[in-house]
């Protein structure tokens, strides 16, 4: 019916996937360089204090968690590279992955938010996967983390993580703006340093 079409459009407006355009109705949010890496700059920020606590908060429940969530979505990335499984598994599994990586740092606020910025970022990140020819290991990427938050290793586990999310927002801005990927590089390193210089 309408009222719950029009409540599911309401929030996913106050949660800027949809935007209200006065008498014309909704509709999806538009996608900009200088909205990507707003996005981006907040999410490594976010991402790597969730990490940072959950490596040092985290214990042998969270850990288990952890390996298992990381064994299922290798499990289906072996599926997709093999044609025998749909991308939207992967995609679930990998959300898995992430959010079982964070799940440990004990602070409900910190996560809320992460999220919101996790689905924001996912936009891009889905247009990255289908419009961009950079090759990326994802696989690899997903196991440098997961290696190194189950020996607690901090700065190497946030390090992996922000390198992570950032090689999809260099991969984007590089399919928006033929040419800019190494400018676009650049601003990802700083991104990262910048964050990572801020951990106590």
């Amino acid at each position: 019916g309408a009222s719950p079409l029009r409540e599911a459009l309401a929030r996913l407006s106050s949660e800027g996937l949809v935007v209200l355009e006065g008498q014309r109705g909704f509709r999806v949010a538009g996608a900009s360089l200088d909205e990507l890496w707003d996005i981006t700059e907040a999410r490594v920020l976010l991402e790597i204090e969730a990490v940072r606590k959950a490596l040092r908060a985290g214990g042998d429940l969270w850990e288990g968690e952890l390996v298992a969530a990381f064994h299922r979505l290798e499990r289906a990335d072996q599926r997709i590279k093999a044609g025998a499984a749909d991308f939207e598994e992967w995609e679930a599994r990998n959300r898995d992955f992430h959010d079982t990586l964070v799940a440990g740092c004990g602070s409900r606020w910190l996560l809320r938010l992460r999220q919101q910025l996790y689905d924001q970022h996912e936009r891009y990140r889905r247009a990255s996967i289908l419009r961009s020819g950079r090759p990326r290991d994802v696989s690899g990427e997903h196991r440098l983390i997961v290696d190194a938050a189950l020996v607690r290793d901090v700065p190497r586990c946030c390090r992996a993580t922000a390198d992570h999310v950032l090689a999809t927002a260099v991969t984007l801005a590089e399919s928006i703006e033929p040419g800019q990927g190494e400018a676009a590089a650049e601003r990802a390193r700083r991104i990262i340093d910048d964050q990572l210089g801020r951990m106590v």
